[in-house]
């Protein structure tokens, strides 16, 4: 659970019309359906790193992520999301008129016994097939759970935190390269502007590597023209 002193906050607009809550050993499963008109309020921040699977009605999420600004979609399948623990979340849904969700709280003492690193990085609106399949199995089982259902949520749990893993890191892993062709981007026009001298742009190179380094760079028509937005003379 959260330390001594930090809050949470879980304030979700519209109207609850039904929940199927169930607690097991290593988690807490939430089915939940939610009607409203427009858009719909949300302020999220819970202690346990949480899995939620958007089934029906999500359509758009505009927040603040930890200060960072968010517009998100949910086309076809992708409707799974993932949000470390203690991240906070404030902002306003596209749904409805009916919106269907499932949300998984892992135990974080299950979590910490069984993941070497802690999972930070959010992850919205991508798609899954393994955990998708798992959660309908597990989610009708929790409809009515019987004297294995405890195992059988464990284990599902166990299954569920190495794809949560793999995805976390993956997109971690883009968002990096991401960055790092941006920065590349951003030397080369300095260059063919004749900007290399403003302390602001380097400033920012240093925000996304204090140890970058210049290296020559072979400046094609067509990176130019990608670059600069104009041809090269």
């Amino acid at each position: 659970m959260g330390q001594a002193g930090e809050k949470y906050v879980r304030s979700v607009g519209g109207e609850l019309v039904s929940s199927l809550i169930t607690d097991t050993t290593s988690m807490r499963i939430e089915v939940l359906r939610r009607e409203t008109v427009g858009r719909m309020h949300w302020h999220f921040r819970q202690p346990e790193l949480s899995l939620f699977w958007f089934a029906k009605g999500a359509e758009r999420l505009r927040a603040t992520i930890d200060g960072r600004s968010v517009n998100c979609t949910f086309p076809g399948k992708s409707r799974l999301a993932i949000f470390p623990a203690a991240i906070e979340i404030e902002g306003e849904w596209n749904v409805g008129p009916t919106l269907d969700y499932t949300v998984v709280f892992l135990n974080p003492s299950f979590v910490g016994e069984r993941l070497q690193n802690a999972i930070t990085n959010t992850t919205i609106a991508f798609e899954h097939d393994g955990l998708t399949r798992g959660l309908t199995e597990l989610c009708r089982e929790a409809a009515s759970p019987d004297n294995v259902f405890n195992l059988m949520a464990e284990g599902w749990a166990i299954q569920a935190l190495a794809h949560i893993a793999r995805v976390s890191e993956k997109n971690h892993q883009q968002h990096t390269e991401s960055r790092r062709a941006w920065v590349q981007r951003l030397i080369i026009t300095c260059f063919l502007c004749g900007s290399t001298r403003r302390s602001a742009d380097f400033r920012k190179l240093r925000i996304v590597s204090p140890t970058w380094r210049l290296r020559p760079v072979l400046v094609t028509p067509s990176i130019f023209r990608q670059v600069s937005g104009r041809r090269r003379a």
